[in-house]
C-alpha cells in the first residue's frame, strides 16, 4: 500500500511540471493574441482606437528599453493601407496581402 501512495506522489510530481509549462505557455500565446488583435481590427478601426491598439504592441515588442516597433509610425503606416478584400480575413491572409500589395 505505502508503495501504491509513494508511485501515485511521483506521478503527479512528474506531471506538475509539463502542466505548468503548458500552462505558461498559453497564457503566453494569450498575451501574444491580445496584442497583436490589431491586425485583425485594421478595416474597423478609427484612428484613436488604431493608436491605442499599437501602443501596447509597441510595448509588448520592446527590446532592453527600446521599441522594435514604433506604435505611432505603425499607426500611420497602417492608414496607408490599400483597402482590404474581404473584413473576414485570417491574420496570416491580411499579412500574405499585405506583403503581396505593398
Amino acid at each position: 500500500m505505502h508503495l501504491k501512495k509513494l508511485k501515485l506522489h511521483f506521478l503527479m510530481w512528474s506531471l506538475d511540471t509539463p502542466i505548468s509549462s503548458l500552462d505558461e505557455r498559453f497564457q503566453s500565446l494569450g498575451e501574444v493574441n491580445n496584442t497583436s488583435s490589431v491586425l485583425h481590427e485594421i478595416t474597423n478601426l478609427g484612428r484613436e482606437d488604431l493608436l491605442r491598439k499599437c501602443q501596447p504592441l509597441s510595448t509588448a515588442l520592446t527590446n532592453a528599453s527600446e521599441p522594435n516597433i514604433d506604435g505611432i509610425a505603425l499607426t500611420q503606416e497602417i492608414e496607408y493601407f490599400p483597402p482590404l478584400p474581404s473584413n473576414n480575413m485570417m491574420r496570416m491572409e491580411i499579412l500574405a496581402f499585405l506583403h503581396t500589395n505593398c
